[in-house]
């Protein structure tokens, strides 16, 4: 169910906090750190001038949120939803510049078992889950197993269905991937593994007809990166990622098993780790990365 629209100036957003580092312009080299093309991802815990994790974001009611089901207002956000939000530095807090609700599925269910149910093939874990046929706006973060959702909301049959999360290689040639799901659309000329995109496609009996792709988290290009989520199963290719996130690793062992608890971790340019902290001291310490 959708709660009420909840008139506030401020949200505050667990689990992922992204920098970005946008093109720079004279005068806002004087910004703070002389740093540009600040974001912020993850799901929102609470509403009102609150702070998680040391981060403030306040916001006009009538911010407009964009997100695969259309365009909305950021005073109808609610905790649990998932949101990425580009921000300009305060003096001790973050203002909303572009906000971008996420989903990364939405879409028919089509089974329900104890704790969760399936839906464009794909496993959510949720307590109360929906009846099969019913259409659902799932927010959440992608597991190796699945999403494990922050929120879900019933909404009406739609001519199209979206999936949103990491890409990566299928097992197979030809084959690629969105989070968990594997998809029969040739590989993207355009996208890294680890990239974040969105498909947007029509059901054909179990399968799904990719009709668009959307490229990237962010309307505004993002470079530094703090991190919290879940790790992905290793690809063929040796690439993981903090699902969802941009975020990608590389390792030689294609048997590794990866840490299944929640983890946080920076990175640059969409890779894990490579970060010149002489460069960006200032966030890396407000921001409170790993190391900082």
């Amino acid at each position: 169910m959708i709660s009420p629209a909840l008139h506030r100036k401020t949200l505050t957003v667990l689990l992922a906090l992204v920098v970005g580092l946008g093109p720079v312009q004279a005068k806002d080299q004087e910004r703070e750190g002389g740093m540009t093309g600040t974001g912020i991802v993850g799901e929102v815990t609470a509403l009102g001038s609150l702070i998680v994790n040391d981060q403030r974001i306040t916001f006009e009611a009538d911010t407009p949120v964009s997100s695969a089901l259309g365009q909305t207002q950021a005073e109808r956000l609610v905790p649990g939803d998932t949101v990425a939000i580009a921000v300009e530095p305060g003096r001790t807090d973050w203002t909303a510049i572009a906000i971008t609700q996420t989903h990364p599925l939405i879409g028919p269910v089509s089974d329900t078992a104890e704790g969760g149910f399936t839906a464009l093939g794909v496993s959510v874990n949720w307590p109360e889950p929906p009846t099969p046929g019913t259409w659902v706006a799932v927010s959440g973060f992608w597991t190796p197993e699945g999403i494990r959702a922050t929120r879900v909301d019933l909404i009406p049959p739609r001519d199209t269905i979206s999936l949103q999360g990491s890409y990566s290689l299928g097992q197979r040639a030809g084959m690629t991937r969105v989070g968990t799901r594997v998809l029969d659309i040739e590989p993207l000329q355009h996208a890294a593994e680890g990239d974040v995109i969105r498909v947007t496609g029509t059901l054909e009996g179990g399968r799904i007809k990719v009709t668009d792709v959307h490229h990237g988290l962010f309307e505004k290009p993002v470079s530094l990166v703090l991190a919290e989520g879940y790790l992905s199963s290793v690809a063929p290719s040796g690439h993981y990622t903090v699902g969802g996130s941009g975020l990608a690793g590389y390792t030689d062992n294609l048997q590794a098993t990866m840490d299944t608890s929640r983890i946080r971790v920076c990175g640059t340019q969409g890779q894990m780790g490579q970060i010149e902290p002489r460069e960006n001291a200032e966030v890396l310490r407000r921001l409170g990365c790993p190391g900082t």
